[in-house]
């Protein structure tokens, strides 16, 4: 009997959180976004500006939507094209010190905007590249993708110095996908391959002397300190995690490029979705389907600097329907943005920018 309380105890402490610890998930309130004088066709990234103003980057429709703190649209900015500040398929994914960092995936480009009086944007500096994840450094940019340096040894992280033209790198793709023999990463086409199957996303941060990351098949933070170059690997099992399986289903739906049952498939486990870190924190988001509203909540994973796990919270007031959720961590005040869209009977979409802060 006691056995069995003590393991209700713990499920508890890891789903709702450790009251011990003092560490708290919780919800500040949720913000409408209106589309009566615009409409969101496909969002795609999000960032909070100083004034609560934040902004939407539409990638179907090739823009970046403004609105004020009550999710009244204001303005926007660019539209759809080849030419100068338009976009093909744009993702925004940082916002730092007035500059926004924006990839587009057709064009090849990764273009920095700073934003001036009035919230007007101007074209600071682009560069050739792709990525799934970006932040915005100092003197450069830290980057989730696929670069190989002269040796042909291929990297899923590294740093960007366009200006120079030159580069830091960081994590191979090996390491990223945590591949390894008797404890030394070995480069390994099959294994590469297999993983793969489940997405090559990955996502990333900073603090200080030490990057972070996450790819999207595996619930582990990877902390590596730029100087030693020492790599430290951050974990907490879960009873809400389901870890992707590489199914024949799951092979057989990517080769075939069908679309629907690939998600489907990935449908059936867990997927990161996010990576954040502050001075005091380190967060890691992911995806869980939920049958029987046929759409995907965020859950949550805080940990302390050191590693120690903290927390672990299911965000209830997010839904979204596929794994892409758009989200934005303000680290100076702690407060994790979602973009929650709804579908309803009529097929239009309700998007509402929900805030949890983290304590």
């Amino acid at each position: 009997m006691v056995k069995i309380f003590a393991g209700f105890i713990l499920i508890y402490f890891i789903i709702i959180g450790n009251p011990l610890i003092g560490q708290e998930i919780h919800f500040i309130d949720k913000i409408p976004v209106s589309q009566k004088e615009c409409i969101i066709e496909m969002d795609s990234g999000i960032a909070i500006l100083p004034g609560d103003f934040f902004i939407i980057c539409d990638g179907r429709a090739g823009d970046l939507k403004i609105f004020d703190r009550n999710g009244k649209y204001i303005k926007k900015f660019g539209r759809r094209g080849e030419g100068p500040d338009e976009f093909a398929t744009p993702r925004l994914y940082d916002y730092s010190d007035s500059n926004i960092l924006i990839n587009d995936w057709r064009k090849n480009k990764i273009f920095v905007y700073t934003i001036i009086n009035d919230l007007e944007l101007k074209l600071k500096e682009e560069f050739l590249g792709t990525c799934f994840d970006s932040k915005i450094l100092s003197d450069g940019y830290l980057i989730s993708g696929s670069k190989a340096d002269k040796k042909e040894n291929w990297y899923r992280l590294y740093i960007e110095y366009p200006r120079n033209r030159e580069y830091s790198f960081l994590l191979t793709t090996e390491e990223m996908f945590n591949i390894q023999a008797e404890g030394m990463f070995i480069s390994n086409s099959n294994q590469l391959e297999e993983q793969a199957n489940i997405g090559h996303r990955a996502y990333c941060d900073y603090l200080g002397d030490h990057v972070y990351a996450a790819w999207e098949g595996l619930l582990s933070i990877i902390q590596l300190n730029t100087n030693t170059r020492k790599i430290t690997r951050y974990k907490e099992k879960s009873p809400l995690y389901k870890k992707p399986v590489i199914s024949n289903e799951l092979v057989l739906a990517k080769k075939e490029r069908n679309q629907n049952k690939y998600t489907q498939e990935l449908n059936k486990y867990s997927m990161i979705r996010k990576l954040f870190v502050s001075n005091k924190y380190i967060g890691i988001v992911y995806m869980n389907y939920d049958s029987k509203s046929d759409m995907l909540n965020p859950i949550v994973q805080i940990y302390s600097l050191d590693g120690k796990f903290l927390v672990e919270k299911k965000l209830e007031n997010i839904t979204y329907p596929n794994n892409l959720l758009s989200m934005y961590y303000d680290k100076t005040n702690n407060i994790l943005y979602a973009l929650s869209l709804m579908i309803n009977e009529q097929s239009e979409s309700q998007y509402t920018l929900v805030r949890y802060g983290i304590r």
